[in-house]
């Protein structure tokens, strides 16, 4: 499952990394408790993966405008994924809850 904005050639390819990178995020932080999360967040600490979906949003959307995905084009393929995401904890689910409220 590629998390390389780069080796996308299409709208679809790059939905399929979007969701594979939050996917890792999730998965990087489904063994906290909401507590700990929320004190690793006021902390500005967060797991690698989650700190890789944040610096990887640019490369996402450099990438969408070189093979000419439009955000609403990129927003749709991404939401009819999402039921691809695994959450199995309250953090896991609450990060979800925030990903499916913008589809």
């Amino acid at each position: 499952n590629s998390t390389d904005p780069a080796a996308a050639t299409t709208c679809d390819e790059l939905a399929d990394v979007t969701i594979n990178l939050l996917q890792d995020a999730i998965d990087s932080v489904s063994d906290m408790s909401v507590a700990d999360f929320m004190d690793v967040a006021a902390g500005g600490e967060m797991p690698a993966a989650v700190e890789r979906l944040d610096t990887m949003g640019n490369e996402l959307e450099a990438r969408a405008a070189q093979i000419g995905c439009s955000d609403a084009d990129a927003q749709g393929l991404i939401c009819a994924r999402i039921d691809r995401l695994q959450a199995d904890s309250e953090v896991a689910q609450l990060i979800l809850q925030g990903i499916a409220g913008e589809c």
